[in-house]
């Protein structure tokens, strides 16, 4: 083992390398890598330079320097794979340091033209993970000395290894979060198809009228998190459609709690919605989790809200705004995730 690898750093680098793992989303790892590597190595900047494979281009998804207007400058900018310190390096498969770079016959000064900034001295590695190029991260112009040395590259090399997994990592992530989202689209699609063939038997009626009902519950289940208003007669089915957006939205497979607001008290209603604690009041012998905890990630359809105390509103505002519900007799409010159907026969105006 040569003198370089043997005065490594070993716990910066398993350190920094279990900090990489960690960041499975893509910007925030690029974002992190740079940050630290322009730290460890007192530069002015560093870069990461990906691989578009298709197309044999190198491009900047990231970059920190001390002039935050040139990384702007250089997420427009794309070259070819063969150009530049970067070129070499991935042509050679071989890590370089160059200690002037207006002598070195592989600098690619456009890139400087382009970005304003003045490149003096440069280290770069290969970032490879298994038989995959990925790229290559470059540093840029040692701050309080006045070059890099072979210790610096070595310390390079060996953090390259980890960000090059962290990265093949993430985009393996990224590919799997896509294909999920990509499927949970697939389903609801097949689920709203399900749920309109249920509801044609259910939901009698081929009037324009009842052609914009239905036009109104497909958009209410296509948006997932918004509150929705049911008004009409009572015996005119307003349960019957709040259920049916339901079978239709992505939320399909969790809770749907009905609760009729006309038939509960002020302070029950409370209880019964948002829970209450143990000793809240008389006969509150143990916690009571409240229907807006056991819907979470459902929905709940308060029906004939019209009937709901006017002191409550401001309670069931904070859940439509914020997402936060207080149990009776405690102190701290708690986020939940709950879709809120309601239904009245009045006038609200």
């Amino acid at each position: 083992m040569d003198n370089g690898k043997r005065n490594l750093p070993h716990r910066l680098i398993y350190e920094l390398g279990h900090t990489f793992a960690s960041r499975l989303e893509l910007d925030d790892l690029l974002g992190l890598v740079v940050g630290k590597c322009r730290e460890v190595f007192d530069a002015e900047g560093v870069s990461i330079l990906l691989l578009d494979h298709k197309r044999n281009e190198f491009y900047f998804p990231y970059f920190t320097d001390l002039d935050p207007n040139v990384a702007e400058r250089l997420r427009e900018l794309r070259f070819d794979a063969s150009k530049g310190v970067a070129g070499a390096v991935l042509r050679n498969s071989r890590s370089v340091r160059i200690d002037r770079v207006e002598h070195d016959p592989d600098f690619y000064s456009v890139i400087d033209k382009h970005t304003g900034f003045q490149t003096r001295a440069i280290m770069a590695a290969l970032l490879v993970a298994g038989d995959t190029r990925l790229g290559v991260i470059e540093v840029l112009n040692p701050i309080h000395q006045e070059n890099f040395t072979d210790d610096h590259l070595a310390l390079l090399e060996a953090l390259a290894e980890s960000i090059a997994l962290a990265i093949h990592n993430a985009n393996r992530v990224g590919m799997l979060r896509t294909s999920a989202e990509k499927l949970r689209t697939e389903v609801g699609a097949l689920r709203r198809d399900l749920a309109r063939h249920e509801i044609s038997a259910e939901v009698i009626g081929a009037s324009p009228e009842m052609s914009e009902v239905f036009r109104l519950m497909d958009s209410a289940a296509a948006a997932p998190s918004i509150a929705v208003l049911l008004e009409g007669e009572t015996g005119t089915g307003k349960e019957l459609v709040a259920r049916a957006i339901h079978r239709m939205s992505t939320r399909a497979d969790k809770a749907f709690l009905a609760v009729n607001c006309a038939a509960l008290s002020e302070h029950l209603l409370e209880s019964e919605l948002f829970g209450h604690r143990r000793g809240a009041f008389t006969g509150a012998t143990h916690n009571q989790p409240g229907l807006f905890r056991a819907a979470n990630g459902g929905v709940i359809f308060l029906d004939e809200i019209g009937e709901m105390p006017l002191s409550m509103q401001p309670t069931l505002l904070r859940v439509l705004q914020d997402g936060e519900i207080m149990s009776v007799g405690d102190t701290r409010p708690e986020r939940v995730d709950v879709r809120v159907f309601s239904a009245t026969n009045r006038d609200l105006r």
